[in-house]
């Protein structure tokens, strides 16, 4: 229980599987610190702390307290963790799996990283409260919070889940290179920042989502940037997927302004399944 202990037990056997480290210390009851964690010479991360009661075990629960990750390398698992050859499935079923797992604090960081044209600047991710039932595999509880930024756009996202369906809010910042990417004729500035509240369950998908933009459009006039006048005053947009069914189910409210025009409504619906339906509809109050 002591950090020698735990030295050497991590000395003898971290090897064999390709781990090593620089540092470990506190002791299973207060808590492990690992440093430096390396797997087939990539460095994992910088840090990783957990603490766990083992009593709980006797309840058929895995209770952890506390498992932190610091820096944790995105790409360091090129090849997967070899599994032990010893073991046997005769040998499993004899042992009594536990049942429930409690997680009360997790927290993890991300060094930063790319993905094909997305450019990971940061990422915190915190879960707390979650509570799972693998019997029923049934997520009783979770908090979860998510602050990303990326060259595309900024994340903050708070969620909630209870009994398997997972309630959140996003914010959504794009940034400038997401319009220098993908060459859209929209001014950076136009846009506010755009929310997203979903629920998704083991069934569907449902998504509503909300922004505004001022004199959003802009066109190059002999290689001079040029503003045309068009103000989205508000979009509300609704979205839904069945898993089962495969369907596809968007409708989207609008006003928009132009110097010309005000308060033109605008809507659609766009359905998709075995077949894809739209309509839509523009109406304007005065030109």
């Amino acid at each position: 229980n002591s950090p020698i202990v735990l030295n050497k037990i991590a000395s003898k056997y971290a090897p064999s599987i390709g781990f090593s480290y620089s540092k470990i210390d506190g002791n299973i009851f207060d808590g492990v610190s690992i440093y430096n964690p390396i797997y087939k010479h990539n460095k994992l991360a910088s840090k990783i702390t957990f603490r766990y009661n083992p009593i709980a075990l006797l309840n058929s629960t895995i209770s952890i307290s506390k498992l932190e990750i610091y820096d944790f390398n995105t790409t360091a698992f090129k090849q997967p963790i070899p599994q032990d050859s010893n073991s046997s499935s005769g040998n499993r079923s004899s042992i009594k799996l536990p049942l429930k797992i409690k997680l009360s604090h997790f927290h993890l960081t991300l060094l930063p990283a790319v993905i094909n044209v997305v450019h990971l600047h940061k990422l915190v991710l915190d879960v707390d409260n979650l509570k799972f039932d693998l019997s029923d595999m049934v997520c009783n509880s979770a908090d979860i919070t998510l602050d990303a930024q990326t060259n595309l756009s900024n994340i903050n996202q708070k969620g909630k889940v209870i009994d398997n369906k997972y309630s959140a809010k996003t914010t959504l910042h794009p940034n400038e290179y997401l319009y220098h990417y993908y060459k859209l004729p929209i001014r950076k500035e136009s846009l506010s920042d755009i929310e997203i509240n979903f629920d998704i369950t083991r069934d569907d998908i449902k998504a509503n989502i909300k922004a505004s933009a001022t004199n959003i459009l802009q066109t190059s006039d002999n290689n001079e940037p040029k503003e045309i006048r068009v103000d989205i005053d508000s979009l509300d947009s609704n979205v839904s997927y069945i898993f089962a069914s495969k369907k596809l189910n968007a409708k989207s409210r609008a006003i928009i302004s132009t110097p010309y025009a005000k308060d033109i409504k605008i809507y659609n619906l766009f359905e998709m399944d075995k077949n894809i339906t739209y309509s839509g509809d523009i109406k304007a109050a005065k030109i």
